[in-house]
């Protein structure tokens, strides 16, 4: 059964010289959403035993038709991903027309079943090309990949402005921090979120 918590804090940090990720839950002191459960399929660079570990059992139920995973590994390396594969594809394509690819309509159709993005929009089509077997060992050779600033900022953007007109409702922001990540690169994601717009997002934790 999934199990979720909620936490009201701030995204103000209060004591930037905290170097694990648990001394920022503690020093958060307004409106941030913790919540917990298995992630199926997988959707970012950090697996969710790396995230924080909760102890508690308290649950709230928090609504949502789409899902925006954001992984920062311990080395500051990002992800990207949604888990509405035709919401995934239309970012995915509007930003690649941005920086002027052109997908096949393969490729396009395969943008929405990319585990996770931690590479340059521009290794896609190379990557969507590829055999299933061969698609799975570049995914896993992105472990060392990982998404530029400004590309993730591109991505959280057109999943903001995106999601409403396919989905009818604003996404969900979904964070897997790694519980070893320097509180330095937290703020500095949750300040790229904020000049986004973002102020309201989940952390992704796990309870064994």
């Amino acid at each position: 059964m999934r199990s979720k918590v909620l936490l009201r804090h701030s995204i103000y940090l209060s004591y930037p010289d905290l170097t694990p990720i648990a001394g920022v839950f503690v020093a958060l002191t307004c409106l941030v959403l913790l919540l917990y459960y298995p992630l199926e399929p997988r959707r970012g660079l950090v697996l969710l035993s790396e995230t924080p570990r909760v102890i508690g059992n308290v649950c709230f139920n928090v609504h949502t038709t789409s899902e925006t995973v954001i992984s920062l590994a311990a080395d500051g390396r990002v992800s990207f991903a949604t888990n509405n594969s035709t919401l995934q594809a239309a970012i995915l394509e509007k930003i690649g027309t941005a920086h002027g690819i052109t997908f096949t309509a393969l490729q396009a159709g395969e943008l929405g079943n990319l585990p996770y993005l931690s590479t340059s929009i521009g290794e896609l089509p190379g990557i969507l090309t590829s055999s299933a077997i061969t698609h799975q060992a570049l995914l896993s050779a992105q472990q060392n990949a990982s998404l530029s600033s400004s590309q993730l900022t591109e991505c959280v953007a057109n999943a903001k402005a995106i999601a409403p007109i396919l989905t009818g409702y604003p996404t969900s922001f979904f964070l897997a921090i790694n519980a070893e990540t320097n509180a330095s690169k937290v703020m500095n994601l949750i300040s790229m979120l904020r000049n986004q717009g973002v102020n309201h997002f989940y952390l992704l934790a796990h309870d064994n």
